[in-house]
């Protein structure tokens, strides 16, 4: 979530997850971030199996990956049998609703969160006001198109297997893998 760093975020959760929990684990993938030397550190001590892979975009990438190119990899992703969460974080204005919230709703993931930055990023909005963003977005405090997309999942997700969560509660609300056996 936005409310949290990766770096202050990881070492409250290495304690919790456990190489029992997940067997077969042996990268984690992050996005790009400064190098993390206590974590690195714990991580050769207490999971010397497992691997941390931090992601850098390639050299000249200009803005997001093409929506269709995920739409894609999701789809793959659950034909191989890959549990898939997409995370509409910050959820920005959209096209339509109902077409983007049947595509969300079709796209195969197990699991769906809606963020907004005012409720993800942990301070209320105010880490997110003093951004490049909010000096580029000028309406970055209007939620309601996040909160509209988010009961119109609610509505019609109802008799499938979606999990569906809100911000930092949706993040923490979904109960990991390995507890829900």
């Amino acid at each position: 979530s936005a409310g949290l760093d990766e770096g202050v975020a990881a070492p409250l959760l290495r304690g919790h997850v456990h190489p029992s929990h997940f067997p077969r684990l042996v990268t984690i993938f992050a996005d790009q971030q400064d190098p993390n030397h206590a974590l690195n550190a714990w991580m050769a001590e207490h999971r010397p199996r497992w691997h941390l892979e931090v992601q850098a975009r390639p050299a000249g990438t200009k803005g997001c990956t093409p929506l269709e190119k995920r739409w894609e990899l999701i789809r793959e992703s659950r034909a191989c049998g890959i549990s898939t969460q997409i995370t509409v974080s910050p959820c920005l204005r959209y096209s339509g609703i109902e077409n983007f919230g049947q595509r969300l709703l079709r796209s195969g993931a197990n699991r769906l969160i809606v963020d907004s930055v005012t409720d993800g990023d942990g301070s209320g909005g105010e880490r997110t006001a003093r951004s490049p963003f909010a000096q580029a977005e000028p309406d970055w405090e209007d939620t309601d198109h996040a909160h509209r997309l988010y009961r119109y999942l609610e509505e019609y997700a109802g008799g499938t297997d979606i999990a569906l969560g809100w911000s930092i509660a949706g993040f923490c609300g979904i109960t990991p893998r390995y507890l829900a056996q």
